[in-house]
């Protein structure tokens, strides 16, 4: 059955709606996708068996050169379109990633934004995705097992280095120790050092580090109420390098919530006056939000958050 809406209102634990609308009805039951095998089978319409074309016996040379042409032309044709679709396949799974990211990060009470490192060793290749991975999946089990951890992980290349690291938002579930840094117009000052500038250090965010991880270096930093404008911000990770390092773009604990309130209905597109945006297919997206309250219009979701939490430098 063909889908039935062209409207998506997903609705958070808080109230907030995010509402999207499209030039066709998209949502709903996906339609059943039909294979046409006759046009599949290209080899077949052109005679074409076992790797040996059947020319017109009156006119081999003319029939072998037109029917190589066509077939040919068909090939390049039918791989151009498929390379157009797993692009665009490839996009709408970017797009759902960053929207099932920013769903789990919305709807979970996440304390700290966390990156987790790995140091130089013989028995961990931080460069080599499965070995990292093995070392992260054994140790985030037992942490959700032991301290009830939950969080979302998204890892990182080192741009300079070629090493793994993760990028991660966590619930308040470790002990931590204080790094003795507080974070200053984006770089982690050692807090004597801000004294002796004269700097009030009390209002500054602190860094902590987790004794519990073993394999390197880890940061800590709350996040202090500012989940809807860190949900967007994480989700820069999912399309920052564009590779599922993992076998996915991001990981999440079992021990979330993971579903949002999601209801469909059909509305005027052209009658509702935002930005059109067409991001895939050609179909053409309007957005809106309904935020809960106006303390929530000040926090501007648009907008980062004042500390980029995955690029603080150390001083």
């Amino acid at each position: 059955m063909a889908c039935e809406f062209n409207t998506k209102v997903k609705i958070y634990r808080d109230g907030t709606m995010n509402v999207t609308y499209c030039s066709n009805q998209v949502y709903g039951k996906r339609a059943e996708k039909e294979t046409d095998n006759k046009e599949d089978n290209i080899a077949d319409k052109l005679g074409y068996n076992d790797g040996y074309l059947k020319p017109d016996r009156d006119n081999v040379e003319d029939d072998f050169y037109i029917a190589n042409q066509q077939l040919k032309q068909l090939i390049d044709e039918r791989e151009e379109q498929r390379r157009k679709e797993r692009n665009e396949n490839r996009m709408d799974s970017i797009k759902r990633s960053k929207d099932k990211v920013f769903d789990i990060v919305y709807q979970n009470e996440f304390k700290y934004f966390v990156t987790l490192t790995l140091r130089e060793s013989d028995k961990v290749d931080r460069r080599n995705p499965k070995d990292v991975m093995k070392a992260l999946k054994i140790w985030l089990s037992n942490k959700v097992q032991r301290n009830g951890l939950q969080y979302i992980l998204i890892p990182e290349y080192h741009p300079s280095s070629g090493a793994i690291h993760a990028h991660a938002l966590i619930n308040d579930c470790f002990r931590l120790e204080d790094s003795g840094r507080r974070i200053y117009h984006g770089k982690a000052w050692k807090v004597e050092d801000l004294q002796q500038y004269r700097v009030y250090t009390g209002g500054l965010k602190p860094v902590y580090n987790i004794p519990d991880w073993k394999y390197g270096f880890s940061t800590a930093i709350p996040l202090d109420g500012e989940v809807a404008r860190v949900a967007y911000y994480i989700t820069k990770y999912v399309t920052k390098d564009i590779q599922k390092i993992f076998g996915k773009f991001f990981w999440s604990s079992k021990n979330i919530v993971r579903d949002t309130d999601v209801h469909y209905m059909n509305v005027d597109y052209n009658a509702i006056p935002k930005k059109e945006y067409s991001p895939i297919y050609g179909l053409g997206f309007k957005y809106e939000r309904h935020l809960l309250n106006d303390e929530d219009r000040k926090n501007e979701w648009d907008k980062e958050p004042d500390i980029d939490y995955g690029e603080i430098e150390w001083v």
